[in-house]
């Protein structure tokens, strides 16, 4: 029987144990893949300590694409690891993307995003983590996407579903970018982001944007929070309304 082919749940430990083979490591790791959920993850845990990269790297692929229940530091770990390693394991940096502790998928959306216009699953990835739960990922995403939209026209397209859900954390924080867009009827989600989450250089940004409603809010916030704005253009890249022209 060739090694590939073990999938008796005892093989797990001696699979585990070839890793350390150069010859044999790489039957053992496609057959580990096949095993998810048939053992503890510990050995594999205990060889992201091993002495030889190599050893560690297929710990790594295994762990993530294997036991998405170990312990959520070791996960982190991992990922770090694997993009310094290995950054063309897809599968397994994708599947880290889905991860159910947030700084795990925070920690592969610089890699989506690099990869986007090279790997299709990969942008599909990163846009399907503008509904991530945590609000400062999908504020990262929205950032990698925006400066992804200079030349991705697939990036814009996924930011418009910012405005059309009303997601006014990441609207707040791309609402330079949106303010650039134009879109029409988006002023009242700049607005409204304005009223929640502003300051004074978001108040001071809509009151000389070139677009009337922004500029009302922009003037009505700063007098009610007793704040004079000015237009500095020295310390602001004053965005206005449409001028990217997309």
């Amino acid at each position: 029987m060739a090694l590939g082919d073990v999938n008796d749940p005892r093989g797990v430990e001696p699979l585990i144990a070839a890793l350390k083979d150069k010859y044999v490591a790489p039957e053992a790791e496609r057959s580990l893949y096949k095993m998810r959920g048939r053992s503890s993850a510990e050995p594999l845990i205990a060889l992201l300590k091993d002495p030889d990269p190599a050893v560690r790297r297929y710990a790594v692929d295994i762990l993530l694409a294997w036991d998405p229940r170990a312990d959520p530091a070791v996960r982190r770990y991992a990922v770090d690891i694997l993009l310094a390693w290995n950054p063309r394991a897809v599968e397994p940096l994708i599947a880290a993307s889905k991860d159910p502790d947030s700084q795990v998928r925070r920690g592969v959306i610089g890699w989506l995003a690099s990869q986007s216009c090279f790997e299709p699953r990969a942008f599909e990835a990163l846009a399907a983590a503008l509904s991530d739960p945590d609000v400062l990922n999908r504020q990262i995403v929205a950032k990698e996407l925006a400066d992804l939209s200079v030349v991705d026209p697939r990036a814009l397209s996924a930011l418009l579903t910012v405005l059309e859900k009303r997601d006014i954390d990441v609207i707040f924080g791309e609402y330079d970018f949106f303010i650039r867009l134009g879109k029409p009827g988006s002023e009242d989600s700049l607005i409204e982001a304005l009223n929640k989450q502003g300051d004074k250089d978001m108040a001071q940004i809509f009151l000389f944007s070139g677009n009337s409603a922004l500029e009302f809010a922009g003037r009505k916030w700063a007098v009610a929070h007793n704040i004079a704005v000015v237009n500095d253009y020295m310390t602001h890249r004053q965005p206005t309304w449409g001028s990217s022209k997309r």
